[in-house]
């Protein structure tokens, strides 16, 4: 629940300091995130290889 709780704050800082360039960077930032985990996986090795 803990986790949830820094999520809302983190929204009522955006809107109430209109600081809405932070949502796409830490969009950004979560994407590379999942991307670096996923890419450990050594079941997703061969389709990042054929990716890339």
């Amino acid at each position: 629940m803990k986790r949830w709780a820094v999520m809302a704050e983190f929204y009522r800082m955006v809107r109430d300091r209109r600081a809405y360039i932070l949502i796409p960077i830490l969009l950004a930032i979560g994407i590379i995130m999942l991307f670096l985990f996923t890419s450990e996986m050594p079941l997703l090795i061969p389709f990042f290889y054929a990716v890339f």
